[in-house]
Parts: structure tokens; C-alpha cells; sequence
């Protein structure tokens, strides 16, 4: 890939992927225009949509979601392919302090503290206790940020069109799941996944520019034994 261009034709490559997202993130921007940008009230609307089995799978599932679990999938794929692993690696390593710093700056409350200050907190459906709610630190959402980077990177990086819209899915999903359960309000997970989506696109260029995909596409397995002969 000449890099001249290098950006057009990665868009150019991906646009389905980008407009899947792109789907999603003007829904949840007229969502939040509609309501007027009232996170109180547009979060009773999604918080309006549950169901006690939902509850469970919702509480489960969003852990695929988590820094550790993240960790753990980089390692094992490490193993099957380097261009995954060090992908994924990358992006964690600089999405974390962006999306510390963003949430140290805003200091916004999450849904559990703003509804219980309000006293609204009874208008609220808890799939999960409220003793298990964080309060603090909601916006972005660093949990969507992660899904959205680490699902759009290996969409990215993988060659089946099924795997990189089933991957875009997953993450956006993964992010809901945050919503569903009053962990974060719409607009943390709207930008939350924004941010992991353009980490991961930038993530992307730089192997691309770097010409570093085809020399990762072995397994570290593969690599070491190269590096000994």
C-alpha cells in the first residue's frame, strides 16, 4: 500500500465498517437532541427497556468489556497472529491514559448518583444493586472506548466482511450494555466508542504507513523462531 493516501484508502477499504458506526453515532446524537440533551430523562426512556433474563446476560456479558479480559484475549492472540496481539496492544497502551485524563476532566456523576441526588433513584430500574453501581468519573465511557478500540482494530486487522461487521456489532453492543445496566449515560458511550474508534483507525494507519502487517502475520511462536535461525 503506497502511502501516499494511506488514510482515503484505509477509509476507502473499511467504509462499510465505518458506516455501520456511523449508524449508530447519529442515532444516538438525534436520540440525545430529541431529549434535548437531558441525560435525566433520556436515560428513564432506555432504562424503560428490560427484562429479567436480559438482566443476567447483560450483567455477565459486559465483563467481555473489561481491561482484564482485553488483556488476556491480547495474549492469547499474541500467540496466533502478532499483528492482533501488538494491535490490541496499542491501542490499550494509548487509550488509556487519553481516556483517564478525559474523565479526570470532565468529573461527570453516572447515572446512580445523579438519580439518587435528584431523588429519583426509585424511578430507576436496577438490573444490578445499587451498591454495585460506580458513582463517579462518567464521562466517556472508558468501557465503551475499550470495546469500540479493541473490536474496530481486529475488524481492521481480520479479512472476513462477516467477523468485521459481527466485530463492529460486538463492540457497540458491549457499550449499550453499560447504558443497560446505569453504569453510564447515552452520551458517555457515544463518545466513549468514538474515541475508541478513531484510536483504533489511528492504531491501523500506523501499521499500515509502517508497512508492519505483513511482517505480523506470524505468530510470536513463529517470530522468536525466525529471530533464532
Amino acid at each position: 500500500m503506497r502511502k501516499r493516501g494511506t488514510l482515503w484508502i484505509i477509509y476507502r477499504e473499511n467504509r462499510g465498517l465505518f458506516r455501520l458506526y456511523l449508524l449508530f453515532f447519529v442515532l444516538g446524537l438525534l436520540m440525545m437532541s430529541y431529549y434535548q440533551f437531558d441525560r435525566v430523562k433520556l436515560h428513564l426512556v432506555c432504562n424503560h427497556f428490560h427484562a429479567p433474563w436480559l438482566d443476567t446476560f447483560m450483567a455477565y456479558f459486559t465483563h467481555l468489556g473489561d481491561g482484564y479480559f482485553m488483556g488476556l484475549l491480547t495474549l492469547c492472540l499474541l500467540f496466533y497472529r502478532l499483528k492482533y496481539g501488538l494491535g490490541l496492544t496499542m491501542v490499550g497502551v494509548l487509550l488509556a491514559p487519553l481516556v483517564y485524563s478525559l474523565k479526570q476532566s470532565f468529573n461527570h456523576l453516572r447515572p446512580g448518583k445523579v438519580f439518587s441526588d435528584l431523588g429519583l433513584l426509585g424511578d430507576l430500574y436496577l438490573p444490578i444493586p445499587f451498591d454495585d453501581l460506580n458513582l463517579y468519573n462518567s464521562f466517556p465511557s472508558g468501557h465503551a472506548a475499550v470495546s469500540m478500540g479493541t473490536c474496530m482494530i481486529l475488524a481492521f486487522l481480520v479479512d472476513s466482511k462477516k467477523i468485521k461487521y459481527s466485530l463492529v456489532v460486538l463492540g457497540l453492543f458491549l457499550s449499550y450494555t453499560r447504558v443497560y445496566l446505569n453504569q453510564h449515560f447515552l452520551e458517555d458511550i457515544v463518545l466513549g466508542s468514538l474515541v475508541g474508534l478513531l484510536m483504533a483507525f489511528l492504531v491501523y494507519f500506523i501499521m499500515v504507513y509502517l508497512k508492519l502487517l505483513r511482517a505480523w502475520n506470524v505468530s510470536l511462536q513463529d517470530w522468536i523462531s525466525r529471530k533464532k535461525e
